[in-house]
């Protein structure tokens, strides 16, 4: 809620979405975000977006590709407080401009990376999370860059998942003793 409640001061035309990484708590999260006086608008009830309407709660799954790949900058949630952060290389991968929170324990060589190539924002707090955003949506320049640079560095990752099997394999296929 402190994210968007601080979005919501910045008088943004930009629709705020809020991709929950689990779906069963997005009433909970509807309550909260009405709590704040924002206008919310629930994609698994296929509600429309109003011209009032100022957050996206998409509460649904598999589609989180697609808001990547329309969004202008993106917060990568669970790094503002000590959960460890979520997946960065999506986002990355995607072509997105991305801004986490210093708790990213669970992806620090991810972070490592993009912090090296000049692809991520990594803030300390909600206030420069926002503080961030606002930048990146003001400056398409520099979204475009960290996005650039984002992309550039995980660009050899896509076929990882077939290299960490290639050297399981023969693990995987000797008998249980």
């Amino acid at each position: 809620t402190e994210l968007a409640t601080l979005w919501l001061q910045q008088g943004r035309r930009e629709l705020l979405t809020i991709v929950p990484r689990h779906p069963e708590r997005s009433a909970s999260i509807e309550n909260a975000l009405k709590s704040v006086n924002a206008r919310v608008s629930v994609r698994s009830r296929n509600e429309p977006l109003e011209q009032d309407t100022n957050i996206l709660l998409a509460d649904t799954l598999g589609e989180l590709p697609a808001f990547y790949q329309h969004a202008n900058a993106v917060f990568v949630g669970g790094s503002l407080i000590t959960r460890g952060g979520h997946n960065i290389l999506e986002a990355a991968r995607a072509h997105c401009a991305i801004v986490v929170g210093p708790h990213m324990d669970n992806f620090i060589e991810e972070l490592a990376l993009l912090q090296q190539a000049g692809g991520i924002s990594l803030q300390h707090n909600a206030e420069g999370v926002i503080e961030q955003l606002v930048k990146l949506l003001d400056d398409p320049t520099e979204a475009e860059r960290l996005a650039t640079n984002a992309k550039d560095a995980t660009s050899g990752m896509q076929f990882i998942g077939e290299t960490y099997l290639e050297h399981l394999g023969p693990w995987l296929q000797k008998p249980a003793l």
